[in-house]
């Protein structure tokens, strides 16, 4: 048994040969789309619709801005009017289950 590393491995020419090939197989199979080959060697048939001529993303890009926003920013009177009017509310739903009890 080699006390050594890869280097005193004693393979065959053949199986390095093959090795070679499957390694570089691999890699060039990373580098290339279906969609380029033909048909007959399993790209996309000949009536598949082309493709846009723009790509439209799902999100914008990273440096785009949304826009100004309309609506201003409420004053402390109004927020002190919400706050209220939702304690006013939510007083109001506790009560409700306790009435129809009693009912």
């Amino acid at each position: 048994m080699p006390s050594g590393g890869f280097s005193e491995w004693k393979l065959p020419q053949r199986t390095r040969a093959v090795a070679a090939l499957l390694v570089a197989a691999t890699l060039a199979g990373c580098g290339s789309t279906l969609s380029n080959l033909p048909p007959e060697m399993g790209g996309l048939p000949a009536d598949t619709p082309a493709r846009p001529a723009t790509q439209q993303y799902a999100y914008p890009a990273v440096h785009d801005m949304p826009p100004p926003r309309e609506s201003t920013i409420m004053t402390p009177e109004q927020v002190q009017q919400q706050e209220a009017e939702m304690a006013r509310l939510r007083d109001q739903q506790t009560k409700q289950p306790q009435d129809s009890k009693r009912r």
